[in-house]
């Protein structure tokens, strides 16, 4: 028996090295050892050789104890893959039924059971089969076959063929959890496409920068919201996406993908019972859709997807480049995969920590350097107990071999106190990862042991049902404000014409921000919008409606700084920083704005002696959401309230920064284009 396990050893591995078996086998994910974990080999190593392979003698093989008294059947003699006496199959247990009659059954840590008679008929001696061998954890025998031992068979179950439907059921086996975790909230994703997505809250965001690419896709500046705004700000990936594939389809391929890809990776974390921690990540991911936030949602899967292939070990540049993708398509996504990384350098994973940092770094830093941009997102105090809160809870109830997850817990919530502390563009958006990953991981560490004691347990069903509660109020509380269509919303024609009519397309226009964010879409493709829809921009340009300093005068000096020249009031809810704006328009009105137009939905009020957005001898002639075109009647500089950007160009004069907008130098009278076209201008602009 030595000898002949000897020879094929020798034979297997000459097969092996000739390739023989490369079209009959293939690669797996198996988990590593503790000391390999220490060695920073990670949670998986890929096994793509048959494990039973082992140089070895007669002496060696002789050394060995076999596996039951008076057997010879020993760890280094018996049958493996390679010999082809022994085979591995990978399936369900419903396609195992289905295919055969039962004949071993292999459990964690590789130990095999066969059914009780077969096995009852071992320990007894009878029958001529192999004995089953458990002492050796690199092979596994499955061919312990009841008809060997004289035993009944069961009979087949009457149906098709098992081979039939081979594709799919190879398909199932395979994804059963990413399946059964995306399928279900499929419907969800149809649902809001079909009668949530109507164009509300920060869907609205979406809606018109999609808009503003279809119109201007090679401009880099759009000028209708904010005296002007990079597109990269906002994102360098979702806008060209939204406008060629449309908002809605994008965010749903964005949500039902990183539903799979967050599966995955409750797959690849081996809980006991994945499924329900996979369905709850499916779940969160919508109610982030459910939100409007596609551009957020893009980023996730990105930022997913780095993740899985950071746990299939070794994929450090495609994770890498998936990282930075989350980080073009989503600057919060990418924050949020720095705080993982850091977790993984804290962990001493070093090569994870490079992947899910660097990329996002360079990313950002690229980006402010090509496309300068300053703003800040406000963070109240009652706001930050919840995220810091749900950070040290997974940090303290998260079992101790998830050392990633909880010193990630620990930086997010660090995090999210400096995002209080240090005015930044994060502010409040610094809740969605509390948002949509604190329930997962709670409920993965909750149903990761089943033996937890009382009081851990009890915490833990705690901080999952405040998350969750928390998530879910948070999703309500946008779908009543998103969802419903005010009657002044759907009737802009009115205004649009009015608005036309009286020469507002030369000028900027203020409207008054609604609760809904309705009017930042329908309006800005007709004229430039003081504000808009972006937190970060609306606070840094105007900081009287947040700072508790509006009044009369302060509003009217903010009217002129931005050359404001007709305010505009729609009949609905105001947001919550416009409400004393809508109180002075609407009840309190000064004698310069001057009411010129309304109807049941809108009013239309101009202001008196208003500044131009052009300065003497300037004038405008048109505009866009692109461009502006001025008339010069004589050489000279005019101040044009555009805020500067470096991407400003102007075909034959001279653009420079003059404190926040921008100076035309004009070297002869004439007619001037300023555009910001990403490639070389036909006439380029004179040197200053």
């Amino acid at each position: 028996m030595d000898r002949l396990g000897l020879l094929s050893q020798e034979r297997a591995a000459a097969a092996w090295a000739e390739e023989r078996f490369k079209r009959e086998t293939f690669a797996v994910q198996v988990p590593t050892t503790e000391d390999e974990q220490l060695a920073g080999q990670g949670m998986w190593r890929l096994m793509d050789r048959d494990a039973g392979l082992r140089d070895t003698s007669m002496e060696a093989l002789g050394a060995l104890k076999p596996v039951m008294p008076r057997a010879v059947h020993t760890a280094g003699n018996s049958s493996r893959i390679s010999d082809g006496a022994a085979a591995i199959l990978w399936a369900s247990k419903r396609m195992a039924r289905a295919a055969a009659s039962p004949r071993g059954r292999s459990s964690s840590g590789c130990e095999t059971r066969a059914p009780p008679a077969t096995a009852r008929a071992l320990r007894a001696g009878e029958g001529g089969s192999p004995r089953l061998n458990s002492a050796a954890p690199f092979h596994v025998f499955l061919d312990v076959a009841p008809t060997d031992l004289a035993l009944p068979r069961q009979p087949r179950r009457a149906g098709p063929h098992p081979r039939r439907n081979q594709p799919l059921r190879s398909l199932y086996a395979r994804h059963r959890v990413p399946l059964l975790a995306t399928l279900p909230v499929l419907p969800l994703y149809v649902l809001w496409t079909l009668v949530l997505a109507t164009g509300g809250g920060d869907l609205a965001a979406q809606d018109a920068w999609a808009g503003f690419v279809t119109r201007h896709g090679s401009s880099a500046y759009n000028l209708f919201w904010y005296g002007g705004m990079h597109t990269a700000n906002y994102s360098l990936v979702s806008p060209y996406l939204m406008a060629g594939l449309g908002v809605r389809t994008v965010t749903v391929l964005a949500g039902v993908a990183g539903s799979w890809l967050a599966a995955v990776l409750v797959v690849r974390a081996r809980l006991p019972r994945p499924l329900p921690v996979a369905l709850l990540a499916s779940l969160a991911l919508w109610c982030n859709v459910a939100s409007g936030r596609t551009t957020f949602a893009l980023g996730v899967a990105f930022g997913l997807a780095a993740c899985v292939m950071l746990s299939r070990g070794g994929r450090y540049v495609l994770a890498g480049a998936h990282a930075g993708l989350a980080t073009m398509a989503s600057p919060v996504a990418g924050l949020f995969l720095a705080v993982v990384g850091a977790g993984f350098l804290l962990a001493r994973q070093p090569a994870r920590a490079v992947a899910l940092l660097v990329p996002p770094a360079v990313v950002v830093g690229a980006t402010t350097l090509l496309f300068p941009f300053s703003g800040e997102q406000l963070m109240p105090a009652p706001r930050v107990w919840p995220p810091v809160l749900l950070g040290l809870a997974v940090t303290a109830l998260a079992p101790r071999g998830w050392r990633v997850a909880r010193w990630s817990g620990a930086v997010y919530a660090a995090g999210t106190v400096l995002t209080y502390l240090i005015p930044s563009p994060v502010g409040t958006n610094v809740e969605r990862l509390a948002e949509y990953a604190a329930p997962v991981v709670l409920l993965a560490a909750l149903l990761a042991r089943p033996g937890l004691r009382a009081v851990r347990r009890t915490l833990l069903i705690g901080a999952l049902v405040l998350a969750t509660a928390w998530t879910g109020q948070k999703t309500v509380d946008d779908l009543k404000v998103s969802t419903a269509v005010p009657a002044w919303a759907a009737h802009t024609e009115g205004v649009v014409r009015a608005l036309k009519g009286l020469g507002a397309d030369r000028t900027r226009v203020e409207v008054v921000p609604a609760r809904n964010h309705r009017e930042a879409v329908a309006l800005a493709p007709h004229v430039h919008l003081a504000r808009g829809w972006n937190r970060q921009l609306d606070v840094e340009r105007g900081r009287l409606f947040y700072d508790g300093t509006f009044s009369a005068a302060a509003y009217r000096e903010w009217l002129d700084r931005w050359a404001v020249g007709f305010v505009v009031l729609p009949l609905g809810t105001p947001d919550g920083f416009a409400e004393e704006e809508a109180r002075l328009v609407r009840d309190d009105r000064p004698d310069w704005l001057l009411p010129v137009w309304r109807d049941a939905h809108w009013q239309v009020f101009r202001v008196r002696d208003a500044v131009p957005l052009v300065s003497p001898p300037g004038t405008v002639l048109r505009t866009s959401g692109a461009e502006i075109v001025v008339r010069v009647s004589a050489p000279g500089p005019v101040t044009v309230r555009v805020a500067y950007s470096p991407w400003l160009r102007s075909d034959g004069g001279c653009l420079s920064r003059q404190g926040e907008v921008t100076r035309l130098t004009a070297p002869a009278p004439g007619v001037y284009r300023i555009s910001s076209e990403y490639g070389p201008s036909p006439a380029p602009s004179a040197r200053c």
